[in-house]
């Protein structure tokens, strides 16, 4: 819905002091007004252990202006590259590193990497006040294969997504929720977020069975930053400090 130009940058360390924790990356580019919609640029990078996983995607979204409430509804389209790696290095429990080492001919020692195309979809639905949207990744759900020991195939991912501002004199209110599904796991956030002045944004999330999230940040005219920290629910709070996302 945005009539200029807007870019993120994202990173995400979780699970600190988890050896091999996952890490990520993501840089995201678009712009909303051309060819009667809008066109967007996403790069982002994953490693957990010694996995690596690497999207470059380029997308178009056709917006329709739907009712007399500004209501505009997108139509998006992606399409891309997708790679899957390991780097050959076992990592132990303790930190250490086995390489070139191990004698279990189904572990790549020396390394491995595979890339293929992607495609996803959404549909999106906005007003002033509500947003809804749906999407799915990973369309082909394509297998990545690099010699005898790689063989890796993609699972198509789903999303669902939906929120409503309360506009008040000083502070706006946004509850919304988050759903995400392989067909196999589902996983599914619940946030609560605050907007102070249209300036300082804070708020709550729970991630069910995984986590307790607080998030704090600043919006200054045509700039925002964000802080959030994950307090880790399951297991791996014993072995975690929790995870923290910049924004």
């Amino acid at each position: 819905k945005s009539q200029g130009i807007c870019a993120t940058l994202l990173y995400r360390n979780q699970w600190t002091g988890f050896n091999g924790g996952p890490k990520s990356i993501l840089f995201s580019a678009d712009y909303g007004n051309i060819f009667g919609g809008g066109i967007g640029l996403t790069v982002s990078q994953d490693k957990a252990g010694f996995e690596k996983t690497t999207m470059a995607k380029l997308a178009y979204s056709y917006h329709l202006h739907i009712g007399s409430n500004g209501g505009v509804l997108g139509l998006g389209l992606d399409a891309g590259m997708l790679q899957k790696g390991l780097n050959g290095n076992f990592i132990a429990p303790d930190g250490s590193t086995i390489n070139n080492q191990g004698t279990d001919p189904s572990i790549p020692w020396q390394g491995a990497a595979a890339t293929t195309y992607d495609l996803g979809f959404g549909i999106y639905y906005t007003t002033k006040k509500l947003y809804i949207g749906l999407s799915s990744l990973h369309l082909p759900e394509q297998t990545l294969k690099k010699g005898e020991n790689f063989d890796y195939t993609v699972a198509r991912h789903y999303y669902i997504m939906a929120g409503y501002t309360f506009i008040g004199q000083k502070i706006d209110i946004t509850p919304s929720i988050l759903t995400k599904s392989d067909a196999t796991s589902t996983q599914l956030d619940i946030n609560l977020m605050a907007k102070w002045q249209k300036m300082l944004f804070f708020g709550v999330s729970y991630r069910l069975t995984d986590a307790a999230v607080a998030i704090v940040g600043l919006e200054y005219r045509n700039f925002k930053v964000g802080y959030a920290y994950d307090y880790t629910l399951s297991s791996l709070k014993n072995h975690s400090s929790g995870s923290h996302e910049i924004m």
